[in-house]
């Protein structure tokens, strides 16, 4: 981003933000997109959803010392405070992946979905409110990381973090339905 466009972001109010980030999620210019959107964001949450050809999706267990999400089922994700590129977080996440040989397709985003600050029973997030970009991976081969677990999309168990099981249903679901 130039740093004459990037003096015009800082200068924007939240609804000015809003606007310009629906035009970059609706749009058609996916990752690349992402210094752009983090420029715009407070925090910048990328959620990679895996997924196999029979409808299962990998989770993984959280640690019993979690301070939110003690025991409780996620998907990899990782959230950035400041603008970096999309391939460096996408970098970050396919390391966990790379140890055991899975063989993965380059992240797709699908879209975004906004969680709301509240109870995980509401399938809001207790650590804060945020608007968070999803990114498909498709899983071809190779085996599970530990701690992962397959799990059918339509039949997640009910330890799952409560907003990314309202993710699931909510986007990742009608997705892989319009492309069934």
């Amino acid at each position: 981003m130039s740093k004459e466009v990037e003096n015009i972001v800082a200068g924007w109010d939240d609804a000015q933000r809003a606007v310009a980030l629906e035009a970059l999620l609706t749009s058609q210019l996916g990752p690349e997109a992402f210094d752009v959107q983090c420029r715009l964001l407070t925090s910048c949450p990328n959620e990679y959803l895996v997924v196999d050809g029979s409808g299962n999706i990998l989770l993984f267990l959280r640690p019993p010392h979690d301070k939110h999400f003690a025991f409780q089922w996620h998907y990899s994700g990782t959230t950035v405070k400041e603008a970096r590129a999309g391939g460096d977080i996408w970098a970050f996440v396919r390391e966990k992946y790379r140890l055991y040989n899975m063989v993965l397709s380059m992240p797709r985003v699908i879209g975004y979905d906004d969680i709301q600050m509240g109870t995980q029973a509401d399938g809001h997030n207790p650590r804060g409110a945020e608007r968070v970009l999803l990114h498909i991976v498709r899983y071809f081969d190779g085996a599970t990381p530990p701690g992962g677990t397959w799990f059918a999309i339509r039949n997640l168990p009910s330890e799952v973090i409560g907003h990314h099981k309202a993710i699931i249903e909510r986007k990742l679901i009608p997705y892989l339905d319009q492309r069934a």
